[in-house]
């Protein structure tokens, strides 16, 4: 097949192909759209068939997320669709091969998913990294948190800059956070509860001059309050954003929240057992760019480490990591590990410890040595690119 950057003509034809799998209409709105996008678009991919037909298709996004505390480039892939009579026919395979090595040689550090089987992303590359739980609770249970501050209801219109600050100050503590906010734009980022009937709540919460939380919350058919964004700023923040939340038990019954990985929310309920969470398993990541990646780790202590990456060879080989970067070596690596595993390495989904039970994982060496020469920060994700 011919992998190709969707022309205007191909990307009408990639619409009709969501709309087949999505059942969702391709409108007069939607071609208008398509007419805005470059001709042809370098981040919408298709693989033609031999008669020129549209066989498959996907989007790459451009984004920046954090990585230890730095911005790095992120394609999020989307919209992954392949025409029922091309199925099984390598199509979405040749166009990843094409994809990944494009944003190789540009020098994109990472490429991201929400992978409807995590089997078949693992086949290019991608892995489990998502930091996210999903905690649900009665809201009496937070009673414990007093909250004396102050909270402002936002809507359409209102002033952003707090929101913004306060997100790029959570932001940057956790691997894959988004540099910028979800709602990127200003003028409609909080709507009007009261009057569109969506019924969506944004506060902002803080202290005196502090801002030190918000949340994004609305009602679920069942009476829980369904906390669809929160960032907070430390624990104190964390303290005053359940503390807030706890006033509403006049409203709600129970709490959906979702919350970084190492929150200890068990600590501060009232009855641990009414807690109940589970984590998230939907989201996926592959290092495009493996010395760019490592060189983010800055370790203490220099170690080497081995790559093997099957889908993406330009990776692989041994690299010396140190404070000042991270170079290929001719020598025998401390560690050896495939794409997948690096990828929760680079990200801090898990530990060098826990990466030591993986079969595509080996240690040649003491693993205190470089597990105390890494810092590196929890992932967490909060919202779909």
């Amino acid at each position: 097949m011919q992998i190709i950057h969707l022309s205007h003509k191909e990307q009408v034809a990639y619409s009709q192909l969501c709309s087949l799998a999505w059942q969702s209409l391709v409108d007069e709105k939607e071609l208008a759209r398509i007419a805005t996008l470059p001709d042809p678009d370098p981040r919408r991919w298709g693989a033609l068939s031999e008669d020129g037909t549209l066989a498959a298709g996907l989007a790459c996004y451009d984004f920046h997320a954090f990585l230890q505390g730095e911005a790095v480039s992120n394609g999020g892939i989307g919209g992954v669709v392949t025409h029922p009579a091309y199925r099984r026919q390598g199509a979405i395979r040749e166009i990843f091969t094409e994809l990944l090595r494009e944003t190789h040689s540009n020098g994109e550090i990472l490429s991201s998913l929400y992978p409807f089987s995590h089997a078949f992303y693992r086949k290019f590359g991608y892995e489990l990294c998502d930091g996210r739980v999903r905690h649900t609770l009665p809201l009496a249970q937070l009673g414990r948190l007093r909250f004396e501050g102050w909270a402002r209801l936002m809507t359409r219109g209102d002033d952003g800059a707090q929101y913004e600050q306060l997100y790029a100050s959570f932001a940057q503590r956790y691997n894959l956070m988004l540099t910028t906010p979800p709602q990127r734009d200003s003028a409609s980022r909080f709507g009007e509860p009261f009057q569109d009937g969506a019924f969506r709540y944004n506060y902002l919460i803080g202290d005196g001059a502090r801002t030190l939380a918000f949340a994004r919350f609305t009602r679920n058919p069942h009476s829980t309050m369904d906390v669809q964004e929160a960032f907070f700023d430390g624990y104190e923040g964390l303290t005053a954003l359940l503390g807030f939340l706890a006033r509403f038990t006049a409203e709600f019954e129970n709490i959906a929240i979702t919350l970084p990985r190492g929150v200890p929310l068990s600590s501060l309920v009232e009855n641990p057992y009414a807690l109940k969470s589970a984590p998230e398993h939907s989201y996926m990541v592959r290092v495009t760019n493996v010395p760019a990646a490592l060189a983010l780790l800055r370790p203490q202590e220099p170690f080497t480490v081995e790559v093997c990456d099957q889908f993406l060879p330009e990776n692989s080989g041994v690299y010396r990591v140190s404070a000042e970067g991270a170079q290929r070596e001719n020598a025998a690596p401390d560690i050896a590990l495939s794409e997948h595993a690096l990828a929760q390495l680079v990200t801090g989904f898990l530990s060098l410890y826990q990466l030591a039970a993986r079969s595509d994982v080996r240690v040649n060496t003491d693993p205190t040595r470089i597990a105390r020469a890494l810092c590196v920060r929890e992932p967490y994700i909060m919202s779909h690119f």
